[in-house]
């Protein structure tokens, strides 16, 4: 729980693949059993449901996903504290007076994912908004630092375009051979 070094996504995706199925099959038990004769299929189905559930709980706790979930959280929390570019706003339905269907926003942040590490040091994956650069980042990344727990908090490129971040102690670098030019 207070680590995460395996595949969270993989562990999200089977999550949410069992959320869907769960409430897709309450949906056709519920439809069946009105019909008469029908739901005889449903209490073995709802075993397989709740073995699959289970199954796809534990993987994902092995996996770290409560841990990636925790900083997820936190990082919500940081970003809404800063405001200004770190936090969009989507327009969802809601009911108004009267039950007729306004907008209204909901505000979004930009995504943590892959977490990999411990509360002394970890490493993740920063999903940016468009137009957002490493250095809108590292100009608050002693706030992110604070808010973390950690001495130091430092972002990157990715290889893949996005932002990287490197929470917990001094990073140091891989020692290397050092050769004396002659001139």
């Amino acid at each position: 729980m207070n680590s995460a070094y395996g595949n969270t996504r993989l562990a999200r995706g089977l999550m949410m693949a069992c959320v869907i199925g769960d409430a897709t099959l309450v949906l056709l038990a519920m439809c069946d059993s009105a019909q008469p004769h029908g739901g005889d299929w449903v209490g073995g189905a709802f075993v397989a449901a709740a073995l699959a559930t289970l199954a796809a709980s534990v993987y994902a706790a092995t996996q770290g996903l409560v841990f990636e979930l925790l900083l997820e959280r936190r990082w919500q929390a940081v970003c809404g504290g800063l405001g200004g570019d770190f936090v969009g706003v989507r327009l969802v339905p809601g009911l108004g007076f009267a039950f007729t269907w306004r907008l209204k926003a909901k505000p979004i942040y930009p995504k943590l994912r892959s977490v990999h590490g411990d509360r002394m040091g970890w490493t993740a994956t920063v999903t940016p908004f468009a137009g957002q650069n490493v250095n809108d980042y590292n100009e608050r990344a002693d706030r992110f630092a604070l808010a973390f727990n950690v001495p130091f908090c430092t972002f990157e490129i990715a290889k893949n375009g996005l932002i990287s971040i490197r929470a917990g102690q001094m990073q140091v670098p891989a020692a290397f051979e050092y050769q004396e030019e002659s001139w």
